[in-house]
Parts: C-alpha cells; structure tokens; sequence
C-alpha cells in the first residue's frame, strides 16, 4: 500500500473519529435534555400533588372548626345566650366551607392534577357528614348535633386527616426519589462529557500526529 492510500485511509479515519465526536455530543446533549425535561414534569407534578395535598387537609380543619362554631352557637341558644340570627350566620358560613372543601375533591381547577379516588372519597364523605351536622342544627336539637358531630362527623375527619397524611408522605417518598435520579443523570452525563469526548479528541489528534 502506498503513502497516498495510507493517508487517505487515514485522513477517512480521522473524519470518521469526527463524525463519532459530534454524533457523540448529540446524544450527550438529547439525552440531557430529555432526562431534564422528564425529572422537571415530575417535580411540577409532585408539587401540585403536594400542594392539592396540604390545601385540603387544611381546608377540612377549618371546615370541621366552623361546622364546631356551628354547633356550639346552637347550644348557646338553647341556653339563651344566642341569637337564631348568629345560629344561622355560623350555619351558613360552615357550609361555605363545606363548599370550598368540595372545590378540591376534583384536584386542580385547571386540570392540571386530579385528586386520587382514595383521598377523594374521604373528602366527599367528610363534606356529607358536614352538612348532615348542620341540618341537624336546622331540625333544633342542639343536643343531637353535638352528639351526631362527636359520632359522626369527628370520626370522619380523622379518616379523611390520616388518608391526606399518607398522601403527602406518598408524595415526599416520591420528591425523594425525583431527586436522587436526577442526581444521578446529572452524574452520568458530567462523566460521559470528561471522559468520552475528551478520549475522541485525543484519538483524532494522535491520528493527525501519526500522518504528521
């Protein structure tokens, strides 16, 4: 073989080594991208799981305190220290947030997240049992929805405060997860940069020393 095929070998080796380099870099830099999109969608997705989450656990306490008020004025009414009047505002002002707990059993209001059947049934229960308290209220008998709250609607919240409590554990076990992946892309991909295509260019300017 002469010094021409030689060099032309060489020279078809070298562009080659090149074509590797760059193929090289951008399946580094896709694979970048599309990892970082993929752990990005799930933070945004853990962060509105998170937040629907903590807002309905803390929209369902309030929920439960006014229906409690509710509840309380009514006594005090049959001990004549209320008026109906302030009966009836508790009443309705419990059943706005009654209506604003049920606002979140859909999940997100743009669609965006949607509530888990578990935690969902727990909420729609709970906002039931509210509103059965305050009718009993309506009937009267202030010693009945005491008792029907304490049997009821107390047992409900509980069920409702322990599925919420487990969905935001679920939701942190996750967060967790997402990080250490993305930890890991990260790592890979800072590896794959230092060592694969440094290792390229070297070839190709040992190639070139080579022909020199």
């Amino acid at each position: 073989m002469g010094p021409t095929a030689r060099g032309e070998r060489g020279a078809r080796r070298t562009a080659a080594l090149g074509i590797g380099a760059v193929v090289a870099s951008i399946l580094l830099v896709t694979t970048a991208a599309i990892a970082s999109t993929y752990t990005a969608q799930r933070v945004a997705s853990n962060a509105r799981a998170l937040h629907w989450a903590n807002s309905s656990l803390g929209t369902a306490a309030i929920a439960r305190a006014s229906v409690g008020q509710a509840v309380f004025f009514a006594v005090d009414r049959d001990l004549g220290v209320a008026s109906d009047e302030a009966v009836e505002a508790a009443v309705a002002a419990a059943r706005r947030d009654l209506d604003i707990v049920e606002s979140l059993t859909t999940g997100a209001s743009d669609g965006t997240y949607v509530a888990p059947d578990v935690q969902r049934a727990s909420l729609e229960q709970f906002i039931a049992t509210g509103h059965e308290t305050l009718d009993v209220i309506g009937s009267g008998d202030s010693g009945a929805a005491a008792d029907f709250k304490a049997v009821m609607l107390d047992p409900v919240f509980d069920q409702l405060a322990g599925d919420l409590s487990r969905e935001q554990q679920r939701v942190a076990g996750s967060i967790s997860s997402t990080e250490t992946l993305a930890g890991r892309i990260d790592t890979v991909t800072r590896i794959a940069v230092m060592l694969v295509l440094p290792a390229i260019a070297f070839a190709i300017y040992r190639r070139r020393a080579k022909r020199s």
